[in-house]
């Protein structure tokens, strides 16, 4: 949805349309939750710690359990990895659906880690493969606070919230790795993925 919102406001208005197309849709996504009853309490909205699940995500979550997902199925956005080993059955779901989430991302740069093998081997006749550099801006340490509840949360507070943690830590990324675009990764794909 970002891609196809951010190349209309870029052809219609260049960068600034590109922003304002981007903010109009997600305020339109945040403001068609106001009704939701997955929405975030007040306290959450007054605090912005979106840590706890609402009564009516837990309601919702129970319902998780009792419909096959191949009949419903929740949105999955999750981070890589967890210092800590789960051990309540909530973060055991949660630790579920992240692993899952991210099999394809996985698999992706696997190939992708392979490939470059080959090419630092020099086992690929007449270059017929290039090296692709892989870049990375990374939430960790707050994506690992956001249950599997937040991804039932578009209330506009809660999706600026993270609009503004996206800035940040994109601006710090470019601060730290921009010179490397274009001539080399700024993430180890072994290190990071596999």
């Amino acid at each position: 949805m970002n891609a196809a919102v951010l190349a209309h406001g870029l052809t219609v208005g260049g960068r600034d349309g590109a922003k304002e197309a981007l903010e109009s849709f997600w305020k339109e996504v945040g403001e068609s939750a106001d009704f939701s009853p997955l929405r975030p309490t007040v306290i959450q909205e007054l605090t912005s710690d979106y840590s706890a699940p609402t009564p009516a995500f837990m309601i919702f979550d129970l319902m998780t359990r009792l419909v096959s997902p191949y009949q419903f199925n929740p949105l999955n956005i999750n981070p890589l990895y967890r210092d800590e080993v789960p051990t309540a059955a909530s973060d055991i779901l949660n630790r579920i659906n992240e692993i899952s989430f991210n099999s394809s991302l996985m698999r992706e740069m696997r190939a992708i880690a392979f490939v470059t093998n080959l090419i630092d081997d020099d086992e690929l006749p007449h270059r017929r493969m290039k090296r692709m550099l892989i870049h990375s801006i990374e939430a960790d340490e707050v994506m690992r606070d956001l249950g599997v509840h937040t991804k039932m949360t578009p209330s506009w507070r809660f999706l600026t919230h993270l609009r503004d943690l996206g800035r940040e830590h994109a601006g710090a990324w470019l601060q730290s790795s921009l010179g490397k675009v274009g001539r080399e990764s700024s993430v180890d794909i072994r290190d990071k993925y596999l």
